[in-house]
């Protein structure tokens, strides 16, 4: 697997979307990759952690809360085990952090045994002998004071500390009330000395805690963010995909992009469910202007990295094999940073495709490839990248806007607006996102693409002294 975090602008979008607010957790999503499932088997355990924990929240949606509340208020100790390990006095501030720390801890053990949630590889250590330690009256506060419970000397030396104060308060004769400031000034020296005594040998103690810890950090960003993973399934009916065998068909039925989803629906338009099929070898899409190539591309590659990051996808099913790489190129791949243009950059990354392709299974997606050259060039490109496709074990996905494109497997053609009987009604771009069907049809004849972008210019009413121009040219 390669070592790209994250590939698609959708699952970033995703990403920031998880219900993960605590920094063990944020690490976690951090380190997530597609190398951290390089087996079926690994990816089979994820989904089945979503699914075990989505059950548990379905029944009482209540559970995700309440573990979401530890979460969102535990702290970083990670400076604090560093200094524990360094052998350091803990001051009291950090004495807090690792009581507070194991309340938490003991918090999370509560609301895993009320509702019998326990994974195999996230295990919480009991630390109660921790909390004892820094609780020592038993009465448990989320504060942290050095206890007189500590020390019998230091008892001694606060009571008479105090005694001294008292007497201070009722003493009128300034040279007696001197004497007792300075003595209760050794009093005060004598009490900071005692209880850095008791620091010391907290911290002696303490430390052969560190590693549990240590761990239970860890543990607790791995619920957190396998948590997080369930619930942003519940809330958006995500469903878990199917891992076939080396070579089978990837097949997706009524796949959604999210972060498009809650962009239409601001406009008051729905967005259409993608359905497709490839297999090894490329698969052929081409379509009108304006008709959701992209779109379309964009929801296929954001599921397929979802099911290779151990997560649930967003439609009705999702079947695919396991692949070592996800590869997307498309947009506008003008590389500013070393000055080249857009086809040069298109280039590179074809390139670095090619390495790929050489070195493992994977998905390829590429948008309009070669669509910055001219076209009898552009033409020549995709049909060759088409073909070095089809010699691969990987998949590809590869649009077109240039006709004459040959290829041996899957094809698909975006509906477009064919189907549309009085396309006078289209006056305005929004009639015509209205009247566009954006559905991928499984088509025979690959070579021709459909012409729309006459049609699309009369019915957004462009000037007609243009269109007249441009008119004698497609009878040429």
């Amino acid at each position: 697997m390669n070592e790209e975090k994250i590939i698609t602008d959708s699952v970033k979008w995703l990403s920031e979307r998880l219900a993960i607010h605590s920094c063990y957790g944020k690490n976690v999503l951090a380190s997530n990759n597609l190398s951290c499932y390089k087996t079926k088997n690994s990816l089979e355990s994820a989904y089945d952690e979503i699914e075990y924990l989505l059950n548990i929240f379905k029944c009482d949606k209540d559970v995700f809360g309440k573990l979401s509340r530890v979460f969102m208020s535990l702290r970083n100790i990670e400076g604090t085990l560093k200094n524990l390990r360094a052998g350091l006095v803990l001051d009291e501030t950090e004495l807090l952090e690792l009581k507070n720390f194991s309340l938490q801890v003991a918090d999370v053990l509560k609301i895993c045994h009320e509702h019998s949630i326990s994974f195999k590889r996230i295990i919480l250590s009991d630390l109660s002998r921790v909390i004892m330690l820094l609780n020592p009256d038993k009465t448990v506060v989320l504060s942290f004071y050095i206890h007189d419970l500590y020390s019998e000397k230091l008892k001694e030396i606060r009571t008479e500390k105090k005694k001294v104060e008292y007497e201070i308060l009722r003493c009128a004769i300034p040279a007696e009330k001197e004497k007792l400031r300075e003595q209760r000034a050794l009093l005060v020296q004598q009490e900071r000395d005692e209880e850095l005594e008791v620091r010391f040998n907290l911290s002696k103690e303490l430390r052969s805690y560190v590693e549990d810890l240590a761990s239970d950090c860890h543990a607790l960003g791995q619920l957190e963010f396998v948590s997080a993973k369930a619930e942003l399934a519940l809330r958006y009916g995500c469903v878990r995909p199917i891992i076939g065998k080396k070579g089978c068909n990837v097949l997706l039925v009524g796949g959604i992009n999210p972060e498009l989803c809650e962009i239409l629906e601001k406009d008051g338009r729905s967005f259409t469910a993608v359905d497709v099929e490839t297999g090894v070898g490329a698969t052929l899409l081409t379509g009108a202007n304006m008709g959701g190539k992209t779109v379309a591309l964009t929801t296929i590659a954001l599921n397929i990295e979802l099911a290779m990051l151990g997560m649930f996808v967003f439609a009705k099913s999702l079947v695919l094999p396991m692949f070592d790489f996800i590869f997307v190129m498309g947009g506008d791949s003008q590389d500013k940073s070393f000055g080249l243009s857009s086809f040069g950059s298109e280039i590179v990354k074809l390139d670095s495709l090619i390495s790929r392709l050489n070195g493992g299974r994977g998905f390829v997606v590429c948008d309009e490839f070669a669509r910055s050259t001219n076209p009898f060039e552009g033409k020549r490109f995709v049909q060759a990248l088409i073909d070095y496709m089809n010699d691969s074990d990987s998949y590809g996905i590869i649009s077109t806007h240039y006709d004459g494109i040959k290829n041996k497997g899957y094809c698909y053609q975006v509906a477009g607006l064919k189907n549309i009987e009085n396309k006078l009604e289209i006056k305005n771009a929004e009639s015509l996102f209205k009247y566009m069907d954006y559905r991928l049809i499984r088509v025979t004849d690959s070579k021709k693409v459909p012409k729309e972008a006459l049609n699309i210019a009369k019915m957004l009413n462009l000037s007609s002294e243009f269109l007249k121009k441009i008119e004698n040219y497609y009878k040429l």
